[in-house]
This record gives C-alpha cells, sequence and structure tokens, in this order.
C-alpha cells in the first residue's frame, strides 16, 4: 500500500474491513402496487462496501481470520479501526457506492474530530 496510515505518519499496511453496506442486488415491493413503496435488497454474492480506512499495525485492531477453501484457497485477516472497535456490522444495510463513499467520508471526518478533541485534552 502506498498510502499512509490515517492515525499517525506510518505506513498504510492495513485497511478496516467493518462492512458498511452491501451491494442492491434487487427491490421488493411492500403493500399494494397501487401504493408503489419499494425496499432495497442486498446481493448477496455482490461485494460488499467495507471503510477501507488506512491502518498501520499498530492502529488497527485484529478481529479475526477469514478462510477460504479450495484450488485458490486463501486466508485474510479482519482488522477494525479505532472507529469501529467495538462495533457490530453484521447488520449493514444495501446502499449504492455513492452511498458507500458518503459513509467513508463520514467515518473518516468523525475521526478527525476525534482526534482534535482528544489532542486538545491532552
Amino acid at each position: 500500500m502506498s498510502e499512509k496510515c490515517f492515525y499517525c505518519d506510518g505506513p498504510g499496511t492495513k485497511l478496516c474491513d467493518f462492512v458498511l453496506g452491501w451491494t442492491i442486488g434487487g427491490y421488493v415491493r411492500t403493500g399494494k402496487v397501487a401504493d408503489n413503496q419499494f425496499y432495497a435488497t442486498c446481493c448477496i454474492d455482490g461485494p460488499m462496501f467495507t471503510c477501507d480506512m488506512s491502518m498501520c499495525d499498530e492502529h488497527s485492531s485484529y478481529q479475526g481470520m477469514f478462510h477460504a477453501s479450495g484450488k485458490a484457497g486463501f486466508s485474510e485477516s479482519i482488522d477494525y479501526c479505532t472507529e469501529h472497535v467495538g462495533h457490530k456490522d453484521h447488520n449493514a444495510p444495501p446502499v449504492t457506492e455513492d452511498e458507500a463513499a458518503t459513509l467513508r467520508r463520514a467515518v473518516r471526518a468523525a475521526a478527525h474530530r476525534r482526534m482534535i478533541r482528544e489532542k486538545a485534552t491532552a
């Protein structure tokens, strides 16, 4: 990775794997046809949108491992940024790419504000 850690000047060796949302797989109608009300459903085989905050080893929090077996099997660590430690991502909603980008910006802005507050009180 060529990015530096969001929290310090160290090299960003990991990206936050917290799931912000899932790809929209379709829409389901609720109520009567005349109501014209729908809600989005997740695409279970589509990509998920993750936080992707760049972190160094010191500022990442190891959450576990993901293992895929088979001919092209692999293992991948699951790491969260400081903003997502202690949060659950199992109820992530279906979102568009633009909504995911907005959520990422919001997380970075919240992290930046938190860091400013911590420096002011130190």
